[in-house]
């Protein structure tokens, strides 16, 4: 799977490949595709651009369901989706914070209603304790690195702007 910022996104299925855009899936257009996920139940995850259909992307069972904006509380470009352990999803937003979605509840974090740092996400990360790292710029408020431990957050390197988050196979924390 990859995606594009104007074309979709496409997947490669062994001989091919086949693209879902506003010309094949005209029900449900993905134009400006920022980030795209595979779960661990086999669906596809693509977060989309806000104003272009935009908002977060199910592709399960060669049927595709889209959740806007209204429904996971998220405005703006979805930079970056993870899957944790137990399979809940995040996905962060260039200026909607971030939302949890577990299969049932959409949860919604913001720094009006949680610890947060920033509501301008540019990555999210999984440690092996299935902390959610979030980065974030200094725009709209201070930029840096929020630690979600599923209860709440820690703010780590405040006044950073930090765009993506790598975390290796030690647990040591690398981004830039």
């Amino acid at each position: 799977w990859l995606s594009t910022q104007s074309g979709g996104v496409a997947r490669f299925d062994g001989s091919g490949w086949i693209t879902y855009n506003e010309y094949l899936s005209p029900s449900h257009p993905i134009i400006f595709a920022k980030s795209i996920l595979c779960h661990p139940d086999g669906s596809v995850w693509v977060g989309a651009a806000a104003g272009t259909a935009g908002g977060l992307y199910r592709f399960f069972n060669n049927t595709w369901t889209l959740y806007p904006s209204a429904v996971t509380s998220l405005g703006g470009w979805i930079e970056s989706l993870v899957v944790d352990t137990s399979g809940v999803v995040y996905a962060g937003s260039a200026n909607g914070g971030m939302t949890r979605f577990d299969g049932v509840t959409w949860t919604h974090y913001s720094p009006q209603n949680s610890g947060l740092l920033n509501e301008r996400i540019h990555d999210l990360a999984v440690d092996s304790q299935n902390n959610i790292w979030a980065s974030s710029f200094n725009c709209g408020g201070p930029g840096g690195l929020s630690k979600f431990d599923g209860t709440g957050f820690t703010t780590h390197l405040m006044y950073t702007n930090i765009e993506k988050i790598f975390i290796d196979s030690a647990d040591n924390i690398w981004f830039n």
